[in-house]
Formats: structure tokens, sequence, C-alpha cells
């Protein structure tokens, strides 16, 4: 049986009775750091709406009464996030 040899050129021949190296990567890891991700995505953005919703004032139907230049700022740090 010929093994390839870890980090060797193409072609290069394990010596005999060299044992099978185990898979290099974790698919199981990767699929969960995906869904981790996605995770931690949707809570900020459930967050961020969170914050945006507790500026109107649903009984008075009314939006906050700030200008544009002030909320500006906030929504520009909030949207790398």
């Amino acid at each position: 049986m010929v093994i390839p040899a870890s980090g060797a050129a193409y072609g290069a021949v394990a010596p005999e009775g060299a044992p099978a190296l185990p898979p290099r990567i974790s698919w199981g890891a990767v699929l969960a750091g995906g869904v981790v991700a996605v995770a931690v995505g949707t809570m900020l953005n459930i967050l961020g709406v969170a914050i945006g919703a507790s500026t109107v004032d649903a009984t008075a139907g009314a939006t906050p009464a700030r200008p544009a230049s002030e909320s500006a700022p906030a929504s520009g740090c909030w949207s790398p996030t």
C-alpha cells in the first residue's frame, strides 16, 4: 500500500508501515462555527431592532424628534456590527 508522505511533493512514497494520518480538517467544527456565526449575527440584528423599536413611542404614534444629523452617527456605528 502506497501512502503519500505529509508535506512532500506529489508522488512521494511514505515508508512501509507508516501510520495513516487522520484528516486535517474537522468538518464538524467548521459546521459548528458557521452555526455559531449565524446565531451571533441573528442575535445582534435582534438587538438592533430592539434598540430601534425602543426609540419610537407607539402610543403617541410619533418617531423621535431628532434631526438626521444626530442619528446618522449612531446608525453608522451600528451598521458594521
